[in-house]
């Protein structure tokens, strides 16, 4: 029996302190869970602003930083979990929260936005479509250890510095021997200054310097006896290269001796040869090249590059881009699918920019891809190789087929990244309404034995396409060559808009396209500048639609070629002769097209690169720099055979030969492009560079009244010449008759 208490009446009975310690518990995992997701908040914003992927050591900084507050209930193994339930979209509780901000489409795909901040930066974020860069940069794990190696090679030096004055110091005070742990704390010291883990600095190597007097290891026979001049022949190398005059490794061993000639760097090499004991030669060899470009390799490399376009290089400056940008964005703002607004907007990446997207599924991108059937200039997958036997030639080679059907497909990819239409160009002198209609439907021989009785599946058609709501089934068309011409372009826009794809009572759909011939000609203009189904049309830069233009993306192209080669492998193999077809051509597409083109996250990473969305004018950040060295002053006095000065990077006077030799030529040259680029700088400009700047800065969109009067005078005046030619022939043989009736006359009269 419970002896009741004073207190024994204020003390609950068992439920409800049961209930107060549920409550308790409750309210304990409650708070611990706030904590967590807080954590997990900061990681994915940090996560966002690297590009969708956490900063090395960033999650054991968070959790650091929330226990040295209290607040244990923060771990790795936590926010490990509830990353990888979000990434899995289990975790209600952060269904909000998403790494990756995606654009808002349309019908066809829901926006997500992220909440993680204030309302400014939800609104800015909107139009920013954000992808994970796939690791870290190329190149960056090479320089990086060669920092890590710099770094520990100066600690080193400094140690056997800073350890020899200790010795020095101690034996003026008469002692011996420093005392006990003087190197290891001295060597702690400087490796936590200079942010190296512990014990990564051998004591022996300090040891070793210092009991051979040479703290800094110099060794004059270990390094290069032009080492002063290497810097100039780099520059050379840099300068010839973009000049489109690469040198080679003949032509860099000659100039290297060329300018050393006559000079004491020849007494210099035959003096560290003779302790080397090697040949006392005084012109540098191939030991001394590959020294070279593995001293130089973040600037230099070997590279078997083939012959450019001048035109490419002529056009893909930053005044056209700048020009490019400008054009597009005002054209896009009268169009009605961007704003342009009073305060620049910095987006994560590219420049500062005043116009935004508003409707990105309004944007239209489309380029050709040549095609073929023949397997003979297919590349290789990947780099892969075979395996086959030696001494056996090509007779072991891959069989495939040679036979030529060429066709074009034409990719129509909205802003946001979705396929809107695929188009299939065949190569015929008939029209589309004359061709079988197994080429349209295609025969797909590589089903299975269940379905080979299915119509539906052996004979399913191109790729169809789901857009706002809309099933775009593929487009099909004939031309002589398999080329584009202006009707099929303008078939095309009908098709989309028979489909009622784009409501123009929001906006008129905006066409990004190349400045093919195609889209100067008189039907595709009449159909794009009809008010009833107005499109706005632009093109880019000429000659540079590799960096601009969306499908030509290694991502969407390349991998469209990519597959395409292992589709015609792998069909080769269900016919008995390595033979194609035109029944075979829209199955091949089927199965490349959906694993390149349909790939929307591949399409928004090259929008978004380009500065289309958003529009950030990103291609301005990537443009490689115009370096312009002016070698004027210190090159003339050496040009009229006086002995001068040539200042390089390090800032050391050398005494080379410019006059005579491979040296010389490369002088003169230099000095020619500088002249040439000043005069480009320059007010004083010629005629030619001036008409050539003009005809840059026109207008690109096809419905402006200059370019549709352009276009209108080229049209008549290519009709009147024409004409001038019927009528002159009619002449002629008008003539001609007259003649041989004069001269019938003139015989019968005789």
């Amino acid at each position: 029996m419970v002896v009741k208490t004073r207190l024994s009446a204020a003390r609950p009975n068992r439920e409800e302190r049961l209930e107060n310690a549920a409550r308790r518990c409750h309210v304990r995992k409650s708070i611990d869970k706030a904590q967590q997701e807080e954590a997990f908040k900061e990681l994915v914003k940090a996560m966002a602003n690297n590009g969708g992927k956490a900063a090395y050591g960033e999650v054991d900084k968070i959790v650091k930083a929330y226990n040295a507050n209290g607040f244990k209930a923060v771990t790795r193994q936590n926010l490990y979990y509830r990353l990888s339930k979000q990434k899995k979209g289990e975790d209600s509780t952060t269904s909000k929260t998403q790494i990756v901000t995606v654009v808002t489409t349309g019908a066809e795909t829901e926006g997500v936005i992220s909440d993680l901040t204030d309302d400014q930066y939800n609104n800015q974020i909107a139009s920013i479509s954000i992808t994970n860069s796939g690791g870290r940069k190329k190149g960056s794990t090479r320089k990086k250890k060669k920092e890590n190696i710099k770094t520990t090679n100066e600690v080193i030096t400094k140690c056997a510095v800073l350890y020899q004055k200790t010795i020095e110091e101690v034996r003026k005070k008469g002692l011996t021997n420093v005392p006990n742990g003087t190197l290891k704390r001295l060597v702690n010291d400087e490796e936590e200054k200079a942010g190296l883990s512990i014990n990564s600095i051998s004591l022996d190597t300090i040891r070793s310097r210092v009991k051979r007097g040479n703290p800094e290891a110099y060794c004059e026979s270990k390094l290069s006896p032009i080492r002063d001049l290497e810097p100039l022949i780099c520059d050379f190398c840099i300068r010839l290269g973009k000049m489109g005059c690469p040198l080679t490794k003949t032509t860099v061993m000659e100039l290297a001796n060329d300018l050393i000639q006559d000079t004491e760097f020849q007494s210099k090499i035959a003096k560290c040869k003779e302790v080397q004991k090697l040949k006392p030669l005084e012109k540098l060899g191939e030991a001394w090249y590959r020294g070279f470009l593995h001293r130089y390799e973040d600037v230099l490399t070997r590279n078997g590059s083939a012959v450019k376009d001048v035109k490419r290089n002529s056009w893909v400056t930053r005044e056209n881009f700048e020009n490019m940008y400008e054009n597009v964005y005002e054209r896009m703002v009268e169009a009605g699918i961007a704003e342009k607004k009073e305060i620049e907007t910095q987006y994560e990446e590219g420049l500062p920019s005043k116009y935004t997207l508003t409707l990105p599924e309004y944007l239209l991108f489309v380029d050709e891809t040549g095609c073929n059937t023949n397997q003979l200039n297919d590349g290789k997958v990947g780099g892969e190789v075979f395996i086959m036997p030696k001494d056996c030639g090509d007779a072991a080679a891959p069989a495939g087929a040679t036979t030529d059907l060429h066709y074009t497909v034409l990719p129509f990819i909205s802003g946001t990244g979705v396929p809107v239409l695929c188009a299939i160009i065949f190569k015929s002198e008939q029209s589309i309404k004359d061709i079988p209609i197994n080429w349209k439907l295609g025969i797909d021989i590589t089903v299975t034995n269940e379905d080979a009785n299915d119509i539906a599946t052996v004979a399913r058609g191109g790729p169809t396409c789901f857009f706002r709501g809309k099933e775009i089934p593929c487009f099909y068309g004939t031309s002589p060559k398999a080329s584009i011409t202006s009707e099929l372009l303008a078939e095309m826009l009908k098709f989309l808009d028979t489909l009622g794809v784009y409501d123009r009572s929001i906006a008129h759909p905006f066409l990004l396209l190349d400045g093919h011939h195609s889209r100067m000609m008189r039907p595709f203009l009449e159909y794009v500048n009809e008010p009833a189904h107005k499109w706005y049309c632009c093109f880019g830069v000429p000659y540079a639609t590799h960096i601009w233009q969306v499908a030509d993306a290694s991502s969407l192209n390349g991998c469209y070629k990519i597959e395409l080669t292992k589709a015609k492998r792998n069909y080769i193999q269900y016919q008995s002769v390595p033979k194609f077809e035109p029944t075979d051509i829209v199955p091949l597409v089927n199965v490349a097209f959906s694993k390149s083109f349909g790939k929307q996250k591949n399409a928004q990473k090259a929008i978004a690169s380009r500065g289309w969305n958003p529009l950030n004018y990103n291609i301005l950040t990537k443009l490689p720099a115009q370096e312009i060295v002016d070698l004027t002053a210190a090159d003339c006095a050496q040009m009229n055979g006086n002995s001068s000065t040539t200042t390089t990077s390090t800032n050391v006077a050398l005494n080379i030969n410019i006059r005579t030799g491979s040296g010389s030529f490369i002088s003169i040259s230099l000095l020619k492009r500088e002249k040439k680029e000043k005069e480009e700088r320059g007010s004083l400009r010629p005629s030619s560079v001036n008409s050539k700047q003009k005809s840059k800065k026109l207008a690109t969109s096809s419905h402006s009244p200059r370019f549709r009067l352009l276009s209108w005078l080229q049209t008549i005046t290519t009709v009147s010449m024409k004409m001038f030619w019927i009528l002159f022939s009619r002449r002629r043989r008008q003539m001609m008759l007259l003649g041989r009736q004069s001269k019938k006359g003139k015989r019968q009269l005789n």
